[in-house]
């Protein structure tokens, strides 16, 4: 479900700067599943102000491997799954600009920690990582390591998805007499029926498996139905539902999240129905 990372760069331009440590946590919702973390050989020398943050020297990155030996990795433990990083933008856009440089268009959804910290914790002073977890208890122990600022990020993502207070799943069950007749020509009953009942974002496909809509809500299965059940009386919404060949989606686990993520998804992408 989600991907925790966080990076060490040489810098912050992403054009000319290079990560030189990575780490990232599988996170199923509720538990840790899996992880992975490494120096990284940027291919030149540190400046002194980044060995003194880290206490990482250039010896040390000699011997790592570099990023082309880790990148089928990164790929593996973050397919789909939403990458979440303390601001978001900076971890991804080095990932991203890595992969490029190897010929690889890396793309993920992803969700920032320090943004939702702003919605949810708002008259907090700073949002720094290391100020949010003193303020909330989190142990932060070798920071600017990307390992620990990776276990903090995750567990500041957990305390923030304890404030939210959205269950992962809802209680009140759905009327199975969905009538074949009221779905989009090549979707059936059980397209309808496999889709989750948590919160989340939904996608729906054209016959070229283009993104034509993104929404979302706190029970995907129920809001999905409703595109289809009853009158469509509105010309956009009867010539979106001509076309929809395929339904995704992606389980959050937050409302909240779901909102940002379905935000930064329709501006990204530009759906033609949304």
């Amino acid at each position: 479900m989600f991907a925790i990372i966080d990076l060490e760069t040489t810098g912050l331009d992403p054009g000319t700067d290079r990560i030189f440590e990575i780490a990232i946590l599988q996170f199923d919702g509720q538990q840790l599943t899996d992880s992975f973390c490494t120096l990284v050989n940027p291919e030149f020398q540190l400046l002194p102000g980044i060995e003194r943050l880290t206490g990482i020297v250039d010896k040390q990155l000699s011997d790592a491997p570099k990023f082309f030996q880790i990148a089928r990795k990164i790929v593996e433990l973050t397919e789909n799954r939403i990458i979440v990083a303390h601001h978001s933008r900076f971890d991804y856009a080095f990932l991203r600009k890595e992969f490029s440089r190897l010929g690889y268009n890396f793309s993920r959804q992803q969700l920032c920690t320090e943004r939702l910290s702003r919605k949810l914790l708002p008259d907090f002073g700073s949002y720094k990582l290391g100020y949010l977890c003193k303020k909330l208890n989190i142990p932060l122990n070798g920071a600017h390591r990307a390992l620990a600022d990776a276990n903090a990020t995750l567990q500041l993502f957990q305390h923030l998805q304890i404030l939210e207070k959205c269950p992962v799943s809802e209680t009140e069950s759905l009327k199975e007499n969905i009538r074949e007749n009221i779905l989009p020509p090549g979707l059936n009953r059980n397209d309808i029926n496999k889709l989750a009942e948590g919160c989340g974002v939904y996608f729906f496909y054209d016959e070229r498996d283009r993104l034509i809509y993104v929404g979302k809500s706190k029970n995907i299965r129920k809001r999905v139905q409703s595109h289809f059940s009853g009158d469509l009386k509105s010309q956009k919404s009867l010539k979106m539902k001509h076309h929809i060949r395929r339904i995704d989606y992606q389980i959050t686990g937050s409302e909240l999240i779901a909102l940002l993520l379905e935000s930064d998804l329709i501006k990204t992408h530009q759906p033609v129905f949304n």
